[in-house]
């Protein structure tokens, strides 16, 4: 059964008990001969074996004013036709996670510089297959306090687990009997000023090794999503890579990234994985290669210890070919496309995933 709770409510929820001490008295005296005791068999305790779970993770999830423009009709929003082509493989992973790049708002909607997106946007996300987003970025107090508050509502309502503001330092969510803890921060929210005490969760160092020694005592893995690093570029600093080591050596099983909008390596440092960016999921941006983005598919396994035993990476494209009304904005697997499976796909759009095939096959290789 899936579920998924907030660290204090794991934390209340939680009840020592105490086990009474038994003392055992002999009735042997000194001079009581000692009995003789019949040996036995003891038969060793077996080794459970191993569980597994696929824990996938989607880059930025925008909502652009032509994205608005497109979803909208006669009966409101609807933003399913986005993101049909990719469900099957979203609700396929055990547990899936996004960047959810907008706020959400009960009346206005806008677009870039600050995201207000209808509720319907987060609803076609958990009919996707979404299980968790990530709520921290710099677009997190767009809509101010009111914002962050209602946000935060409707995820809940749609039962969502999220990560990263109003609070939520720490989410918990267990899949086959593995628990995974996510946390999620952000470099910063583009001057607005947070409206109350963790209405965001800001990058600093010490807290996130504070959040994570607090995070394993209640989990098997650490999940780290990290809205870092300088937009449109393909290569992360050295900065991003210090702080990404740092979280590692903090406790971090997996770090993944975003907020470049375009996509970025794959390193493993001391037996764990980090995705410094994943690009865009989906948008409405139109600069060079803000169209691609990837998925990241883990396997993570829980024996006597707990790893992720393996990365895979599934490249994405955002699809905007002119006509398609509602469904101009949807996200589309490369390799689907360039199989064949999906209409609509231009001459144009399959010359540029060709070239984004290869532009995959340099920066990912053996993850592909």
């Amino acid at each position: 059964m899936r579920f998924a709770v907030s660290l204090g409510a794991l934390v209340a929820s939680l009840a020592l008990i105490a086990l009474p001490s038994i003392a055992l008295a002999s009735s042997l005296d000194a001079t009581s001969p000692v009995p003789s005791v019949e040996p036995t068999s003891t038969t060793p305790t077996p080794t459970p074996e191993p569980r597994t779970m696929t824990l996938l993770v989607a880059g930025d999830l925008m909502c652009h004013s032509q994205q608005l423009r497109a979803a909208h009709g006669a009966n409101g929003y609807d933003f399913k036709p986005a993101f049909a082509r990719v469900a099957k493989v979203v609700s396929a992973a055990d547990l899936s996670i996004g960047n959810l790049e907008t706020t959400l708002s009960e009346h206005y909607r806008t677009g870039y510089p600050t995201f207000k997106s209808p509720a319907s946007y987060a609803s076609a996300l958990k009919w996707a297959g979404f299980d968790a987003l990530g709520t921290a970025n710099n677009h997190t107090l767009d809509g101010g306090g009111t914002g962050v508050r209602y946000t935060s509502r409707v995820l809940d309502r749609l039962g969502l687990a999220h990560v990263g503001s109003d609070g939520h330092r720490v989410t918990v969510v267990e899949r086959n009997g593995i628990r995974i803890a996510v946390l999620a921060y952000t470099y910063g929210t583009n001057g607005l000023r947070s409206p109350y005490p963790g209405a965001v969760n800001r990058t600093k160092l010490t807290s996130i090794r504070r959040d994570i020694k607090s995070a394993r005592k209640h989990a098997d893995a650490v999940i780290v999503m990290m809205h870092w690093g300088s937009e449109y570029t393909m290569t992360p600093a050295a900065s991003t890579r210090r702080l990404a080591r740092g979280i590692v050596r903090a406790g971090a099983d997996l770090v993944v990234g975003s907020h470049p909008h375009v996509v970025q390596p794959v390193e493993r440092y001391k037996g764990h994985y980090i995705v410094y960016s994943m690009g865009n999921f989906i948008s409405g941006q139109s600069r060079s290669r803000t169209d691609l983005g990837i998925m990241v598919r883990v396997r993570i396994k829980k024996g006597t210890t707990t790893s992720i035993d393996r990365l895979e990476v599934l490249p994405v494209y955002r699809d905007a070919t002119p006509g398609l009304g509602r469904s101009s904005y949807r996200t589309v697997l490369i390799s689907s496309a360039l199989a064949g499976k999906e209409r609509a796909i231009s001459r144009a759009d399959r010359r540029r995933l060709l070239s984004y095939r290869a532009l995959c096959r340099r920066m990912f290789g053996r993850y592909l």
